[in-house]
């Protein structure tokens, strides 16, 4: 499954192709933890980018009961989110959302 996944270079499309459901569990995480290794790759580690591939991949965290982790992975978001596109964007809202999801 992680072959075809690195073959079809479809970072952020973390669902099944037969079932069309995300990927839950490590097999999520795995999935996650390499897009953002790729994402990081090709667009830096503290692209606007990678912060989205984060926040996904702290929601695949939150799935699998690693709340630390999720946290983690979405204050790091945040910041780069806040750095570039301001405080009041959308897409930081957002990640403040899974935040406090994380928080409880």
């Amino acid at each position: 499954m992680k072959e075809s996944f690195k073959a079809r270079r479809q970072w952020f499309d973390l669902t099944c192709k037969q079932c069309k459901h995300e990927y839950y569990g490590m097999i999520g995480v795995d999935l996650a933890t390499i897009a953002l290794q790729k994402v990081q790759e090709e667009h830096g580690e503290t692209s606007a980018t990678s912060a989205s591939m984060m926040v996904r991949l702290g929601v695949a965290f939150e799935r699998s009961g690693d709340y630390g982790k999720q946290k983690e992975l979405l204050e790091r978001a945040r910041t780069i989110m806040a750095r570039e596109y301001g405080t009041n964007h959308a897409k930081v809202a957002t990640t403040l959302n899974h935040l406090a999801n994380a928080l409880g």
